[in-house]
């Protein structure tokens, strides 16, 4: 999509009698809490970096690059900590990118305009690139990488100040006597780390005490609720292992947790049914909690794998949002269908949404491939199946059928 080019704006602080910024469509009311960063992008790379930012308070509705400050910091200041020249803004809003200068006092943005009479110890000549919000992933694995390389260099190189973790039903909390519930990621990607966390809190503690490069918020994982409460069986739980999930999920809400994940394609996701996943996401729902999921299936059963999703969100009154919704063989083109679904969904009040991967195959495990009945009991049960001749041509037989 091409953006026209807008002129150099006049200057807009919080608090000044403009509402706004200019180009600004719309606002929205952010927590006092949040946090951002700010990229700035030359010849399509990540230049320079500068995160976390902080938004103003007290909340108020702000557009998503400008906030609300005390009355008695206007005027603004003249002098800033660092000052972005020359840059081409695209502030987060749906406006078209305008040219401009940003001031930042004490790790906030505190004016945007021009500023070229300003000073700053730290100025940084944009030089006509462009100048963006820090770029949110709300998809990422890094829930244990972060304790091994808490800088997150590979993220932050990329422009990318904030992540979400523990999707696809896995996070780092809760565990089972403090044995990491890996799912379908590779053990070795920790190198050895200890697990020294029960709960989401715990974990959050030691995350914060070595400290990290970008901003974090985190899902639970459905499997690793299931495994905590009932291990990796398949079958559907108790009464008492029920609420049992139920208490690991709200504890999990209650340690900061934004919502609930589930894989559904990686042991023991495939072994929960709905009902299951209603009830767990009603719990999140109370703490204003979202679902999201890795499907079932994204092949012959991607229709209905997209519509448990659905079913979920509307039954526990809950955001729900399908993760990776990838159509493979047979159902390539598949797509524009699943979109109408979600549609219908939506114009029933359904809060449903979708997201998926930029590029024709998927990013998994092997293990994932298999049936999940191979997958009961955890690896070492698999390992058995592997070595039994007959149970291993059962399992690549179903894997062609139910993989």
């Amino acid at each position: 999509m091409m953006c026209s080019r807008a002129p150099i704006i006049e200057p807009w602080c919080p608090g000044s009698s403009r509402s706004s910024p200019p180009g600004v469509l719309h606002s929205r009311r952010v927590p006092s809490d949040c946090f951002l960063g700010i990229a700035l992008i030359r010849s399509g790379r990540v230049a320079m970096l500068h995160a976390p930012l902080h938004w103003m308070d007290p909340p108020s509705p702000v557009s998503i690059t400008c906030y609300q400050r005390k009355q008695n910091r206007m005027p603004p200041s003249d002098n800033f900590d660092l000052l972005i020249l020359n840059g081409r803004i695209i502030d987060g809003s749906g406006a078209p990118w305008y040219a401009g200068d940003v001031g930042i006092e004490a790790g906030r943005i505190s004016c945007i305009g021009r500023l070229s009479q300003a000073t700053a110890p730290q100025i940084v000549d944009a030089g006509g690139s462009f100048v963006t919000p820090g770029l949110i992933d709300i998809h990422t694995h890094s829930d244990l990488t972060l304790l091994v390389e808490s800088g997150a260099a590979s993220t932050v190189a990329q422009g990318i100040t904030t992540q979400v973790i523990g999707n696809c039903g896995v996070s780092a909390a809760p565990t089972r006597g403090r044995e990491i519930y890996y799912g379908p990621l590779d053990p070795t990607m920790t190198r050895g780390l200890e697990c020294d966390w029960i709960g989401l809190g715990d974990y959050f503690q030691r995350l914060e005490a070595e400290g990290v490069g970008t901003n974090v918020a985190s899902l639970v994982g459905h499997g690793n609720i299931r495994v905590a409460a009932m291990g990796y069986d398949d079958r559907p739980p108790t009464p008492a292992e029920m609420n049992r999930m139920k208490e690991l999920t709200a504890q999990a809400m209650e340690d900061g947790a934004v919502g609930l994940s589930s894989g559904l394609a990686y042991a023991p996701g495939p072994y929960a049914g709905l009902d299951e996943l209603i009830e767990l996401g009603r719990v999140a729902g109370e703490y204003g909690g979202l679902y999201t999921s890795h499907i079932r299936n994204q092949t012959e059963g991607i229709a209905a794998a997209v519509a448990e999703v659905i079913a979920v969100g509307e039954e526990a009154g809950i955001t729900a949002h399908v993760s990776h919704m990838q159509p493979g063989s047979p159902r390539l083109g598949g797509t524009v269908d699943l979109l109408n679904t979600i549609d219908e969904a939506r114009r029933r009040g359904v809060d449903v949404s979708c997201d998926a991967i930029p590029y024709t195959v998927g990013s998994t495990t092997l293990k994932s491939l298999l049936p999940p009945w191979a997958c009961e009991g955890g690896d070492d049960a698999l390992l058995e199946r592997l070595r039994d001749a007959a149970v291993r041509q059962n399992i690549k037989e179903d894997t062609m059928t139910h993989g």
